[in-house]
């Protein structure tokens, strides 16, 4: 589904705002970090080696400590290596625990709440997320960080979204949206248009194709193509569906035919597949066999390379999720033995107890027996 996509899409941008965020030090140390930043999507096994040598030289300097590290955690997620990605994340929140660097707690806790979210396990998502929410609540942010509020609200309903239902996600993609249009930071204009478009697809699983049709108008209003291509296409592919649910279906070859003509030559094959796809379905519903069958055959096509690209991602999520479950079966093995040595130290504690008091009892018992054979002693006498 579109929706996943854009999701998707979503995430990783969301995950590539984990920018560096200090203060002006050793030029080389600042180039080399921007350099690292860069190679983050484009070359991330660059990225990874830069960033680490970055923090071997920045001995003593947290800030870029910690900003190397972040993008070596970001790298990671983008070679989906999530166990390597979190050991790092958690480094860095050490880190930013000890300086009380608040802003890159922020940072960090909403990227493993990322993670969770993406692996579908939203209630420690939530955990992740909630505890960078708590932090802004209580250590206001920066003006030019100000944005990173609505990066929580944003992901948070993503994460609502997956286990609940439209209606509570809403609710925080509104949040989101309105944290974006107050800020001025360079991500804000392209995180608010990716959140219009979750929010688009949202309305229309509750019916509400006008609503969405104005909400995805409004996302790539002003834009184009190759300015936001990702996010142009994705709502085009919403505004279709919204013209589909009045049942305008020519209305809604055009958008779909527009967006395939502005895809680049290169373009991701899953997006191809959703275009073909929806553009097969409208003209079945006008009764267009030629036409139906043309886009049918093409969906097809591109549907191998696209399931290829799905089992891909799906043996990535479920090796991580076998990682993450490993995790949490080590800590109730390391739980259950202190709780066994707990118990065990218990129950010799309550044996010495009753060892002394029957002790006691004892000697009590002796006493007594020894008061009676004098009392009968002297009664003899």
């Amino acid at each position: 589904m579109p929706r996943k996509k854009i999701y998707q899409l979503f995430m990783c941008l969301l995950l590539c705002l984990a920018a560096p965020a200090f203060a002006q030090g050793e030029l080389n140390l600042d180039t080399l970090t921007q350099q690292a930043g860069k190679e983050l999507y484009t070359n991330p096994d660059k990225a990874i080696k830069l960033a680490l040598k970055i923090y071997d030289l920045s001995e003593g300097d947290t800030q870029h400590q910690i900003a190397s590290l972040i993008i070596v955690s970001n790298g990671y997620f983008s070679l989906k290596k999530g166990k390597e990605a979190k050991k790092y994340a958690f480094k860095a929140i050490e880190l930013a625990q000890t300086t009380n660097d608040y802003v890159n707690q922020v940072k960090l806790y909403g990227l493993l709440g990322n993670h969770y979210q993406v692996l579908k396990i939203n209630d420690k998502a939530r955990l992740y997320l909630n505890k960078a929410e708590e932090i802004l609540q209580q250590h206001p942010m920066p003006p030019d960080m100000a944005y990173l509020k609505g990066n929580i609200y944003a992901v948070k309903g993503n994460s609502y979204k997956n286990d609940l239902d439209c209606d509570f996600a809403i609710t925080y993609f509104d949040k989101a949206i309105n944290e974006f249009k107050h800020t001025q930071h360079k991500s804000a204009s392209t995180n608010l248009r990716l959140v219009m478009v979750q929010k688009g697809f949202c309305l229309l699983e509750k019916q509400m194709p006008n609503e969405a049709t104005a909400i995805f108008n409004e996302a790539i209003k002003n834009t184009s193509a190759t300015q936001y291509y990702d996010t142009w296409v994705y709502a085009k592919i919403g505004l279709s569906k919204s013209l589909a649910q009045k049942q305008q279906y020519n209305l809604a070859i055009i958008q779909l035919t527009e967006a395939l003509n502005g895809s680049p030559k290169d373009g991701q094959v899953e997006i191809k597949n959703d275009l073909y796809r929806n553009l097969s379905d409208n003209y079945l519903k006008l009764d267009d066999l030629n036409n139906y069958r043309k886009y049918n055959s093409r969906y097809h096509e591109t549907l191998v390379k696209a399931t290829a690209n799905k089992e891909h991602s799906f043996n990535w999520l479920a090796n991580d999720l076998t990682d993450d479950a490993n995790e949490q079966l080590q800590a109730t093995r390391t739980t259950y033995k202190i709780y066994a040595i707990a118990a065990a130290a218990t129950g010799l504690v309550l044996l010495f107890l009753i060892a002394v008091a029957i002790k006691k009892n004892q000697k009590k018992a002796a006493a007594l027996k020894q008061q009676l054979f004098r009392k009968t002693l002297n009664s003899q006498v």
